[in-house]
């Protein structure tokens, strides 16, 4: 048997590598991790249309320069800017969340494993939205933004039906983490 890489194969890889980080911190470090990659997925927004507003439109720069085309170089530009504001809000803001652990041991891992799910799910959603070009945010509940694109040719492939539907569903998996972390699920 020969296991052939797909994208569905890569997220899935990459969703359990944060589950698994987030069993290992508990659960306010999660839901902190959670709240810093919504700030993150607004400020890679925000910078997402100025630059491509401002930088990428300008007739006397060419900064997209040894890419395939712009909308490769912005994806690229904003996966970083993702990155950095998503490791700087999380390890560098001031807030602190206190959610008290319950007694029971099967509890506490199903909430850890719950909100590393949860985890999973968004930033995964986040990466995915990134790399085709498009806006989390103005992109996935139809705002107007400049870079919206459809899924790229990359993830029309054959086996990619798991990042299809993760793509398609974006605003769903957006909104799920939050109204948890509003009620609090134990």
């Amino acid at each position: 048997m020969v296991l052939t890489p797909t994208w569905d194969i890569v997220y899935l890889a990459l969703g359990t590598a944060i589950v698994v980080y987030s069993c290992i911190i508990d659960r306010a470090w999660t839901a902190k991790i959670i709240l810093a990659t919504y700030a993150a997925i607004l400020a890679t927004d925000a910078f997402g249309l100025l630059f491509e507003s401002f930088l990428m439109n300008a007739t006397y720069i060419d900064l997209s320069r040894g890419f395939a085309d712009r909308v490769a170089f912005l994806a690229v530009c904003k996966l970083l800017a993702f990155a950095v504001t998503l490791v700087t809000f999380a390890r560098k803001t001031g807030y602190s969340l206190e959610l008290s652990d319950s007694e029971s041991y099967f509890l506490n891992i199903s909430s850890r494993v719950f909100y590393g799910l949860m985890s999973a799910l968004l930033i995964t959603t986040a990466l995915l939205v990134y790399t085709t070009g498009s806006s989390f945010i103005f992109g996935a509940f139809g705002g107007l933004v400049s870079a919206q694109t459809a899924v790229s040719d990359t993830y029309q492939g054959a086996g990619t039906e798991f990042v299809r539907l993760i793509y398609e569903n974006a605003r769903w998996i957006f909104l799920v983490p939050a109204g948890a972390l509003l009620f609090r699920i134990k």
